[in-house]
């Protein structure tokens, strides 16, 4: 941690790229910027800082909450704010595999990280049209979602775990429910 630290401090340019984690970064991605921050000790001392993040779902905009955290930690550690990347449907994408070797659906990401680091070799930010290339979903939600619930019952069969699969456990009766001005209470 001692090295990353003193490469942190001295670098000229630092990227994060992370998956999206319940809408944020993961805990240990927020333990390792805290220590950049302190570090840095929250004052001015140059360099930039630039982020892509990674989200499962199809949309790149949940990956929003979790950049404006970025730019936060950014502006309060004292960096430059260099931009940022949000990748929608990553795994799907990518899933570890390498990009020069990759099909067609992933010229829009190749295009963007490599107009990214275009900019960023300039002493630039990442610009917003480069942002928009990722903006547009590599694979539509209805397909998303059709392939998630092949996935899904996929791994409940390898697991054995299909017979639980339609059970609803908290799921309420209608018949205990009473509508009161459109909308419904529980009949005591």
């Amino acid at each position: 941690m001692a090295s990353l630290l003193n490469a942190v401090v001295t670098a000229d340019l630092v990227m994060l790229s992370f998956p999206l984690y319940v809408d944020s970064l993961p805990a240990p991605d927020i333990e390792v910027l805290e220590q950049i921050a302190n570090r840095r000790g929250y004052s001015t001392i140059g360099g930039r800082f630039a982020f892509i993040a990674n989200c499962g779902f199809p949309e790149a905009h949940h990956n929003d909450n979790a950049l404006a955290s970025c730019a936060v930690f950014t502006r309060q550690a004292g960096f430059e704010w260099a931009g940022s990347l949000a990748l929608g449907a990553g795994e799907g994408l990518v899933h570890g595999a390498n990009l020069n070797e990759m099909d067609g659906r992933s010229t829009h990401l190749k295009m963007a990280l490599d107009q990214a680091a275009e900019a960023l070799l300039r002493g630039e930010s990442i610009p917003t049209s480069t942002q928009i290339i990722l903006n547009k979903p590599f694979i539509p939600g209805w397909l998303y979602r059709i392939l998630g619930t092949f996935g899904w019952i996929k791994q409940a069969n390898d697991w054995g775990s299909q017979h639980y699969m339609l059970r609803r456990p908290y799921q309420r009766s209608n018949a205990n429910l009473i509508p009161i001005d459109n909308k419904f209470t529980m009949n005591q």
